[in-house]
């Protein structure tokens, strides 16, 4: 098999292992959406037309349609990367609490459920980056950049070898 035809069979697998994540994806939102809580997921294949992960999450970023008002970009180098387990806890804690007044929003159990079946759904390559870190339970957080110019914000963007995503909640004071 010659190079080119190679790609295109990467290429076309990629296609086909996004398409299916995207079920699961609508799924993911509908159950957060179950809630009310103010949420974006996305998700996309990767184009990898940048040699630098942070200028590709960007890029990503900057190509979301609107939703209202609400505009999303990219960072730079603000986002913070950390592992999986630190990515899992960043979730639960913005599904569970609202990010403005610290009040629960999703139950600790139902929100553990919703950041796992999102986290499963990327290959064991995946890179997790943030803007926020967070001091304790729920509240306490702060953020290093604005990605969806809300009041209150952070979420987590995964991006694995065929796939880029944002999971991101954000509230208003």
């Amino acid at each position: 098999m010659c190079g080119l035809s190679k790609r295109r069979s990467k290429t076309t697998q990629a296609v086909s292992v996004v398409q299916a994540m995207a079920t699961s994806v609508e799924f993911i939102a509908s159950e957060i959406t179950k809630y009310d809580r103010n949420h974006t997921l996305r998700l996309a294949l990767r184009t990898k037309q940048h040699t630098s992960i942070v200028a590709e999450i960007d890029l990503f970023l900057a190509e979301l349609s609107p939703i209202g008002d609400m505009r999303f970009n990219g960072i730079g180098h603000a986002w913070q990367e950390v592992k999986v387990d630190v990515a899992r806890s960043i979730l639960r804690k913005v599904l569970e609490y609202d990010l403005a007044y610290g009040t629960r929003e999703i139950e600790a159990d139902d929100a553990t459920r919703i950041s796992n079946a999102y986290l499963e759904l990327f290959t064991p390559d995946a890179r997790y980056f943030t803007n926020g870190k967070f001091r304790g339970e729920g509240v306490g957080w702060s953020g290093m950049g604005q990605v969806a110019h809300a009041t209150c914000e952070t979420g987590v963007v995964v991006v694995d070898s065929n796939s880029i995503s944002i999971l991101w909640c954000h509230d208003e004071d």
